[in-house]
C-alpha cells in the first residue's frame, strides 16, 4: 500500500528513496545503495541504516533519496518505526501527502 501510495504521487528524490527500499524488499528490484544484486535481508538492511546514520542524516538533507532509503528501512526492521513520510515543507508546498494507510495495511 505503501509503494502504490507513494507512485500516485509526483517523483522527488525522498520518494524515489522508499520507493528503492520498498522494491528491494519484495525481490523486485537491487540494494538501493549497492550496485551489487544482494538479495534484502534484516541484517543487510541493518547495515545500510548504519551506514546512512554514520553520515549523518543531516549531511544527506530532509528531502534527499538517503533519507528516504534510511527511512523506508528503519520502518521494514524497527516494529514501532514510524511510516516513511516526506518533510512537510515539500509535502506541503507540492499538496500531496497521501491519505492515512489503515493500521492493518500498514506493515509489510
Amino acid at each position: 500500500a505503501l509503494l502504490a501510495r507513494g507512485t500516485a504521487v509526483s517523483p522527488t528524490p525522498y520518494r524515489a528513496g522508499v520507493a528503492a527500499v520498498l522494491l528491494w524488499a519484495v525481490g523486485l528490484g537491487p540494494c538501493p545503495v549497492e550496485p551489487a544484486e544482494k538479495p534484502f535481508s534484516e541484517g543487510r538492511a541493518q547495515q545500510l541504516v548504519r551506514v546512512i546514520r554514520k553520515r549523518s542524516l543531516t549531511a544527506v538533507g530532509e528531502t534527499s533519496r538517503l533519507r528516504g532509503v534510511s527511512e523506508a528501512a528503519v520502518w521494514l526492521i524497527e516494529p514501532h518505526a514510524p511510516e516513511p513520510q516526506e518533510p512537510n515543507s515539500l509535502a506541503h508546498s507540492t499538496g500531496e501527502q497521501g491519505p492515512p494507510l489503515p493500521p492493518e495495511a500498514s506493515r509489510p
